[in-house]
């Protein structure tokens, strides 16, 4: 069970700031529709002895118009600090620390991107539950994404 929370905390944390990033990055925009998203990377949890592989693919809908962020921001984007800062050639930088009830989260990485192409690389550090039973995990994460079509279907 323990695992299991890890990994959904560590990944789709990384998914929803990736997908924060892909829509807010203001060097290279990214073309409305339907993107094809694949998520490469391991979760190291010391206390527990456990190395996790990840591989994640997923379908993600940007649509005309949406705001940067409204669609995008972690479920909790209200106690995340997120910070941006471009680094030319289509690339930005980024640091995100996220505070929610039991856990923390703080990820660092860089996203470049092109109207129909985007890779990223993140390092996340998470740390869920209190003092006496904390227990701290480390992610590598790499995403590339491709736009697939203008129409996104039923995909959200």
């Amino acid at each position: 069970m323990l695992k299991h929370m890890i990994g959904v905390l560590v990944v789709g944390a990384g998914l929803s700031c990736a997908q924060a990033s892909l829509a807010a990055s203001g060097e290279a925009p990214v073309e409305p529709g339907l993107w094809h998203m694949v998520m490469d990377g391991e979760i190291l949890v010391p206390q527990i002895n456990l190395t996790q592989p990840v591989h994640r693919t997923t379908q993600l809908c940007i649509r005309k118009g949406d705001a940067a962020t409204d669609p995008f921001l972690p479920q909790h984007h209200q106690q995340c600090t997120t910070h941006g800062t471009p680094a030319g050639n289509g690339r930005e930088n980024w640091e995100i620390d996220c505070v929610t009830s039991g856990a923390t989260v703080q990820e660092t990485g860089w996203i470049e991107s092109s109207g129909h192409a985007i890779h990223s690389h993140w390092r996340i550090v998470a740390r869920a539950g209190n003092a006496s039973g904390a227990v701290n995990s480390q992610t590598t994460m790499d995403m590339n994404g491709t736009w697939v079509a203008t129409d996104c279907g039923q995909t959200p």
